[in-house]
């Protein structure tokens, strides 16, 4: 069983930078991206630096027993006080149901660190495994963009999430059991 006080979340570093890159230009990760072009070690090295001086975006790296799995941002929406995020497991030898952790993990960093209101998340319609994933962490549907966005030519449907502090702080103790 997996145990949450062996997870943490991290600034990405120049440490984990490289690990982070491979782990997003990975086809599976990569296919379920709104951008799902192959990131080149220049491009990434652009955003890494930019990052540094960002304020509307922060980048955690996810820990499980002291060795990087994935991770989590969170991007501040243009002219609110809301953040949408975004996450993935990377390392191909995490164990099942780490996802789940990283979720709570990222919550609880989200609502307590930050001391936000409210999460946002959009998900591509054909990821059923992240639409599913967003509702077993307590968010709400809150519409669906249809046709919204074009993969490979095809258009495709958007899921919008929310979750609000108290929402979460109401379903977060079942994430203890």
């Amino acid at each position: 069983m997996l145990d949450i006080n062996k997870s943490r979340l991290e600034d990405l570093s120049e440490s984990t930078k490289t690990t982070v890159l491979k782990w997003r230009n990975q086809h599976h990760i990569r296919s379920m991206m709104f951008n799902q072009n192959k990131i080149t070690v220049r491009e990434h090295e652009q955003w890494f630096e930019n990052l540094k001086n960002n304020q509307n975006q922060i980048v955690k790296v996810f820990y499980y027993d002291e060795i990087p799995m994935g991770v989590v941002t969170f991007t501040k929406i243009k002219n609110t006080l809301l953040y949408e995020w975004g996450f993935y497991i990377g390392n191909i030898e995490a164990p099942k149901g780490l996802g789940t952790l990283l979720g709570v993990c990222a919550l609880d960093y989200y609502f307590t660190s930050m001391n936000k209101h409210k999460l946002v998340g959009e998900v591509l319609a054909y990821n059923q495994k992240s639409i599913a994933f967003h509702k077993k962490l307590g968010f709400q549907q809150e519409g669906i963009l249809r046709q919204h966005y074009s993969v490979n030519e095809k258009l495709h449907d958007v899921h919008l999430f929310g979750i609000l502090k108290e929402e979460w702080f109401e379903i977060r103790p079942y994430f203890n059991k």
